[in-house]
């Protein structure tokens, strides 16, 4: 019987990629066949275990590592996280795990609808993936220009979702949900308070009511708030 895949993790748990993986596993009904297993920041030592939020699994098939998850060498350098360790070879970043760990209806049930799919997860991946990874974390004098680019994500998103819309594409999440869902994450929690997030009301309904199976009330009060989230901190929205 073929080994199961690993699933490696970064350290925080409330990390937006990671999230992003979870979400798309648990979307497939049963529990797949994924070992999870958190990981210490690059050059700290060896790997630790820390259970399985996916219920599945038997515990720790990595052993205690050497800093090189994917047994790429000592001298390489680190890996991105998340990862997925196959019998047949590593799957690197959340949006390659992602996609293989989610069912087929949430990569589009059709060509078209593929297409639209993969169109969101780029944008989100990119433009508001990049805005918010500054606002959250970068330089605080590369912010404004950040909130900038962001806004202008988010309206491009607003105008999408301003007539209603459940999902970004068809009639039921999909990997655009989650990848987009995830990337606005930190903004969302740590940045835009209600006075910012008002231009937008549309994106703020869909972010806070996107189903997640085993929770009724949405993703957001799922798994996307952790405790000790700290509470959004004024930012006023650019013209």
């Amino acid at each position: 019987m073929p080994s199961p895949p690993v699933l490696l993790l970064p350290p925080p748990p409330g990390d937006a990629a990671a999230l992003r993986v979870l979400i798309a596993a648990r979307f497939r009904g049963d529990p797949p066949p994924v070992l999870l297993q958190r990981v210490t920041p690059p050059g700290t030592g060896t790997e630790t275990g820390t259970g399985n939020p996916l219920g599945t699994g038997t515990g720790n098939t990595l052993g205690t590592g050497t800093g090189t998850p994917l047994g790429s060498g000592t001298g390489a350098p680190p890996h991105p996280l998340p990862a997925l360790r196959t019998p047949e070879g590593a799957l690197l970043g959340p949006g390659a795990a992602a996609l293989l760990l989610s069912p087929p209806e949430m990569r589009g049930r059709d060509p078209r609808e593929a297409a639209l799919v993969r169109q969101w997860v780029a944008f989100a991946e990119g433009e508001l993936g990049t805005a918010a990874a500054i606002l959250v974390g970068g330089h605080k004098q590369a912010r404004p220009r950040a909130l900038q680019e962001l806004s202008r994500g988010l309206g491009a998103l607003e105008s999408h979702l301003s007539s209603g819309r459940s999902f970004l594409v068809g009639d039921g999440v999909t990997l655009a949900d989650v990848t987009v869902l995830c990337a606005l994450l930190g903004p969302f929690t740590q940045v835009l308070d209600p006075r910012s997030r008002a231009p937008f009301p549309g994106v703020s309904r869909w972010f806070l009511s996107a189903p997640l199976p085993s929770a009724p009330g949405g993703i957001c009060s799922a798994c996307a708030c952790p405790p000790g989230t700290p509470r959004p901190r004024p930012c006023e929205t650019p013209p």
